[in-house]
């Protein structure tokens, strides 16, 4: 895989990735930072900085995830609502990973 159809893979994933993590790690109760989401997106070898997590979350919130945000300092993000389980995003994952017909452009 060349180079650039390998960045267009990861941008392709990286929202995907960061809904994994707000139904893994957050709830009502349980927030995270920014920071924190950066830490957790090294795992998978993905770096994001702010722009991209701002324009990130909108579109999680655009295709109907309920991710909100506290008011404290620093503003941490939860998912306030679970339309899919873990299980389901996983599932979700694995079925875009293999699909033949995405365009990569």
């Amino acid at each position: 895989m060349h180079l650039k159809d390998e960045k267009r893979q990861v941008v392709k994933l990286k929202t995907l990735y960061l809904a994994k993590i707000f139904f893994e790690y957050t709830d009502q109760n349980n927030a995270l930072s920014v920071d924190e989401v950066k830490d957790l997106l090294k795992k998978y070898d993905i770096t994001i900085d702010r722009t991209s997590f701002y324009r990130d979350v909108r579109a999680l919130n655009d295709f109907g995830l309920q991710i909100e945000k506290t008011h404290s300092r620093p503003e941490r993000y939860f998912l306030a609502s679970r339309v899919f389980s873990s299980e389901d995003i996983q599932l979700l994952l694995d079925a875009i990973w293999t699909m033949k017909f995405l365009s990569h452009d």
